[in-house]
């Protein structure tokens, strides 16, 4: 994204001057309230002690050489230990994931985080490492646990990873393209009085009443509260994921034209192979 990082400053100056080139002048590169700003004035300091610019920049090259072999062995064990479902959650191999060597598994747990929370950022290491800490235990993680807007839950011999429904709070008006709770991309021909937000305990109630064979849907009970719905007023009007559809004759739901999981950070690169169609992973 940066290709000319290894680049003097001088030498960028040269070459626009050569050519004639206008440019801009960054004003935040000359603010101290900047770290990179300061440790830029310390540069004379720092040479003297032998960490020039090209040494820090030899560092820097080796250090991204090393994050991405342990980011090509992080998207290996997550293509040997992960399962995601279209639905927006995913499930880990517990042995597999603690027979790796833990920085690798450490990566991989951060990146199924981040897909299935559907954040860009990742979690506090000291956190991350408390959850790992405790997946490793002889005896597993003991109960459930949040991190990250995640729920991550003990199923038998895997660990169940599914969007913490509280976390889940983007309320959309309910038509056109939307981006919904950084996790799933809709277009949508409907009308903005209907709302797209999760579903909730609420709603999975009042549509289990409506519906009761809703109860026999194989999504995970933790999973459903986090589900994309669409909402008139108080009254659920549609569950994609669920094929429910209310019944009444008071309006007609909107009409979804596309549905995908397609988290703001995908699991792993392209490499990767999931088990389900999910967009994005």
């Amino acid at each position: 994204l940066r290709p000319l990082l290894e680049l003097s400053k001088a030498r960028l100056r040269a070459t626009l001057a050569a050519t004639d080139a206008l440019h801009v002048e960054d004003p935040s590169n000359d603010n101290p309230s900047f770290a990179r700003v300061r440790f830029r004035q310390a540069t004379p300091l720092l040479a003297a002690e032998g960490l020039t610019p090209k040494r820090l920049c030899d560092t820097a090259r080796r250090m991204a050489r090393a994050r991405q072999a342990l980011d090509r062995a992080a998207a290996d064990l997550l293509a040997r230990a992960a399962t995601l479902h279209a639905e927006g959650y995913g499930y880990l191999d517990r042995a597999a994931l603690c027979a790796a060597p833990e920085e690798i598994a450490l990566r991989a747990l951060a990146r199924m985080l981040g897909c299935i929370g559907g954040t860009p950022y990742p979690p506090r290491l000291e956190r991350l490492e408390r959850l790992y800490a405790a997946l490793a235990q002889p005896v597993g993680l003991p109960g459930a646990r949040t991190l990250l807007g995640c729920r991550i839950a003990p199923v038998h011999d895997q660990v169940l990873i599914c969007r913490e429904p509280r976390a889940a709070k983007d309320t959309l008006p309910a038509t056109g393209d939307l981006l919904w709770d950084g996790r799933f991309r809709l277009t949508v021909d409907g009308d903005p009085r209907f709302e797209l937000r999760r579903l909730g305990r609420k709603g999975w109630a009042e549509i289990v009443k409506a519906s009761p064979e809703m109860r026999k849907t194989a999504i995970p009970a933790a999973v459903r509260p986090s589900l994309p719905t669409f909402w008139h007023l108080d009254v659920v009007a549609s569950v994609p994921h669920l094929s429910y559809v209310y019944r009444g004759t008071e309006f007609v739901p909107p009409l979804v034209r596309e549905l995908r999981f397609a988290p703001v950070r995908p699991l792993s690169s392209a490499r990767f192979a999931e088990a389900d169609s999910v967009a994005n992973a």
